[in-house]
């Protein structure tokens, strides 16, 4: 004999009502995974953005690796919509306040921003879009703390495999005469200033004289190259470069050289101080070597972070 179970009208009712809840959640719950594909549109401009920073236009590897950035931009974006990441956040305020004043929004601040926040203007404005990203980058890096302290012969292996980076240029101090190009002779006055040092033991000031007046001075200290040529241009660090640094000439220091072009005009130089190409101490830069090490372990927590959300989601189409 089988024994017949029927469950009562209501709690069938009931059943199905809880079933189709739990449907309708669970469905809403998958579609908050859901990632869009970013748009042609959206690819376009981060392109342009790419190439106007590296000078060149993307290749077919480097497009992909910038749609791949912009699919884990918008996941740490849903992400931090999801946690609330914007709630109290003082860069979001500012922002809601801002474009709820341009809609017209009428209250106190809190009411204001709570109005913002229930239309989603939250979501819609890109430069609080990149602040939540910012937020989140910052969350997946700080999975990397508390970070062990380097062991001494490791940083003592990266000074020496980056030895390239702690090359310093070589380094010179300088005297010179100055001869202005909007003068309607300056090669004249230099022939002259030329005659008149090689012949007569002036004084440095006695020299500085025959030339005209050099806004930054015409005695310099020590420097490095680069911001020699800063200074004065191209044309006069490489024609210095050649007349002593290049040739080793360190026999013509103390002796007036010349003349050399600047984008001024022209000049009669004497070489006072000359260091050669050297490299930075590794104690000079340990401290730059801790901070790559850091940023390197936050880098790789980062991206486990990054990957391990991509993991929740599905990607869409557009």
């Amino acid at each position: 004999m089988r024994c017949k179970f029927s469950l009562p009208p209501v709690l069938r009712f009931v059943l199905v009502g809880l079933l189709l809840w739990c449907g309708d959640n669970f469905m809403v719950w998958r579609a908050s995974y859901q990632v869009n594909s970013p748009s042609d549109e959206q690819l376009d401009i981060a392109y342009q953005d790419w190439a106007q920073r590296n000078g060149v236009s993307p290749n077919s590897q480097q497009r992909e690796a910038i749609r791949q950035a912009e699919i884990s931009d918008e996941i740490l974006f849903l992400e931090a919509i999801r946690h609330k990441i914007f709630v109290d956040d003082p860069v979001v305020n500012q922002r809601l306040l801002k474009n709820a004043e341009f809609l017209g929004f009428v209250g106190s601040e809190s009411e204001i921003i709570a109005m913002a926040i229930a239309q989603d203007l939250h979501k819609r404005d890109e430069l609080i879009r990149r602040h939540l990203v910012q937020r989140m980058e910052a969350l997946g890096r700080a999975q990397a703390h508390p970070i062990p302290a380097p062991d001494e012969t490791e940083l003592y292996e990266r000074y020496s495999d980056q030895s390239w980076q702690w090359k310093t240029p070589p380094r010179v101090a300088i005297k010179h005469v100055f001869f202005s190009q909007d003068h309607p002779a300056a090669g004249e006055r230099v022939q002259a200033a030329q005659r008149d040092l090689a012949e007569t033991d002036l004084s440095d000031q006695q020299a500085y004289s025959l030339g005209d007046h050099f806004l930054l001075g015409n005695d310099l200290a020590i420097m490095e190259l680069p911001k020699l040529r800063d200074m004065f241009g191209e044309k006069f660090s490489s024609a210095l470069m050649d007349e002593v640094i290049a040739n080793d000439w360190y026999d013509k220091i103390g002796v007036w050289l010349g003349p050399l072009p600047s984008a001024y005009g022209l000049h009669l130089v004497k070489v006072t101080e000359l260091e050669g190409e050297s490299y930075r101490a590794f104690n000079e830069v340990k401290n730059l070597l801790v901070a790559d090490y850091v940023r390197e372990l936050e880098s790789q927590a980062l991206t486990t972070y990054i990957a391990k959300l991509r993991d929740k989601y599905r990607l869409g189409v557009q």
